[in-house]
């Protein structure tokens, strides 16, 4: 299964933006990149685009519009594919050269709620169009007919081996409050048995963030499994539970005390920090008589509570310690891709 990741409102990045994101996710493993191009997108922004994103990535490069001249105008400035098609535009294909995405909605979205008319459809346009064509029966979100979509895909199989399938694993990831890196893996997982060809999905949201690199990964588990469950396989999907818990050997004491209540520390009210994360930094931020005096960044917090103790800001042992406790906490939020707020539980 190959993944497309789409950069949505390609149109309102500059062109910087829109390069550095082409290239974070080409080095997450996609191996389409999908520009889209909402309804309110200007015609000659969109091509200014595409000529950038063209010119700085040679991958296989698709667009993702509602408007017809762009649809067909996309091919002449190094498109490879298009979405979409569909019952109120198929007509396009006879000026079309290169491959579509064919879907069962109408103009406005709307799709047929069964999966046995949604797969009619598909087959129906497709003997209407004479491009080469991917089908996309829509994946729908969960608890919206979600098992319903499925089975269209199942449908769709059972009537035709050979057609590529377009699988929208966005539309569920986007669409529900859970970790994506389960959710992705589940979602290759059907797809492999439904063979599908592309997973697609945007990371449009902060909790979807990293997901074209998780599908990327699960696509090779699922993969390299066949017929087996996807487990054992070298690669995984496992970043905060672990498969096994490893053997430790703890020693105690012969005096043991477990601490329970304790004296809160004092620490100095005139020379304190402040805490915080920027992109990949750890940032501390030395306040002296109530005034921000100097701030350090490292991303390594033993190099940054190294450089404090050196430059002699840390007036206390109480006060290197609970400034270990919090540079650690600041890298491990950056590890896991979490907000830090000093003073407050990580998980």
């Amino acid at each position: 299964m190959r993944v497309m990741a789409e950069i949505s409102n390609a149109d309102k990045f500059s062109e910087k933006e829109l390069i550095s994101k082409i290239n974070y996710f080409k080095a997450s493993g996609a191996d389409i990149i999908d520009l889209g191009f909402g309804l309110n997108a200007k015609y000659d922004e969109a091509i200014q685009k595409i000529q950038i994103a063209r010119k700085s990535y040679t991958g296989i490069l698709s667009i993702d519009t509602s408007s017809e001249k762009l649809l067909l105008d996309a091919q002449d400035h190094g498109i490879d594919l298009l979405l979409s098609l569909n019952r109120s535009n198929y007509s396009l294909a006879e000026s079309i050269t290169i491959p579509c995405v064919v879907t069962p909605s109408d103009s406005s979205g709307n799709l047929p709620d069964k999966a046995k008319n949604r797969v009619d459809i598909l087959f129906d346009l497709i003997e209407k169009i004479n491009v080469r064509f991917i089908a996309d029966p829509i994946l729908n979100p969960p608890l919206m007919k979600l098992y319903e979509s499925l089975t269209a895909y199942r449908l769709f199989r059972e009537r035709n081996q050979e057609i590529p399938l377009f699988f929208g694993v966005g539309n569920v990831t986007e669409l529900i409050d859970a970790d994506s890196i389960g959710v992705n893996a589940l979602l290759a997982s059907i797809g492999q048995e439904l063979q599908v060809n592309i997973l697609f999905t945007p990371e449009e949201s902060r909790k979807c963030y990293q997901s074209v690199h998780e599908l990327s990964v699960a696509s090779k588990m699922m993969f390299l499994a066949k017929n087996a469950p996807p487990k054992h396989l070298g690669i995984d999907l496992l970043r905060i539970k672990e498969k096994k818990r490893k053997k430790m050997h703890p020693t105690y004491a012969n005096n043991v005390i477990h601490v329970d209540k304790i004296k809160e520390p004092k620490i100095s009210k005139e020379m304190y920090f402040k805490i915080f994360i920027d992109k990949n930094l750890i940032c501390a931020t030395f306040y002296k008589e109530n005034k921000p005096n100097i701030t350090l960044t490292s991303e390594d917090p033993s190099k940054l509570y190294k450089k404090l103790i050196e430059m002699n800001l840390i007036d206390t042992i109480d006060h290197a310690a609970y400034l270990g406790m919090e540079l650690q906490k600041a890298h491990l939020a950056i590890k896991t891709n979490r907000s830090y707020q000093q003073e407050v539980d990580l998980f």
